[in-house]
């Protein structure tokens, strides 16, 4: 194994799906496989979760379909610029509660910090706010990777 590689995991492999219910409201889920095995955790302790609220929900504040298009795109948008500030995996993302969270675990939070800036203060295709916090046993999106849930194709 190369040790100098570069950990860049977009996500396009396998997922799993997730539903349930938080505080009265469904959380649906969309997670990456190959995290659930992933052997180089300690490589990157710094949780990034984005979040962006939807303008078009049903009464149990899911989103509509209207919002599916600018979803996609930021969910793109999002990645590509990670990408291009760290090393990082795309985690997955939950819709829950009137919100779009998604999360992904880097190596350079100050860059992307700095990166995410420039994507909320440019034109963008969804106005959105970031937290990075230091998650070394990435204990906050562990919760989504427990044995029982089953990956769905």
């Amino acid at each position: 194994m190369n040790h100098n590689k570069a950990i860049k995991d977009r996500g396009d492999g396998c997922a799993f799906g997730i539903k349930g219910s938080r505080d009265g409201l469904p959380l649906i889920g969309t997670f990456n496989e190959n995290v659930r095995h992933f052997s180089e955790k300690q490589k990157l302790p710094w949780l990034v979760s984005v979040s962006s609220h939807f303008s078009d929900m049903f009464p149990s504040k899911l989103p509509r379909e209207t919002e599916f298009p600018s979803l996609g795109q930021w969910e793109d948008s999002l990645i590509a610029t990670i990408e291009g500030a760290s090393q990082f995996v795309w985690v997955g993302h939950v819709t829950w509660n009137g919100f779009r969270e998604v999360f992904f675990h880097i190596d350079e939070p100050e860059r992307v910090s700095r990166s995410l800036g420039k994507l909320t203060s440019g034109a963008h295709i969804r106005s959105f706010t970031f937290e990075i916090d230091f998650d070394e046993d990435w204990e906050r999106v562990g919760v989504y990777f427990k044995e029982k849930t089953r990956p769905t194709n």
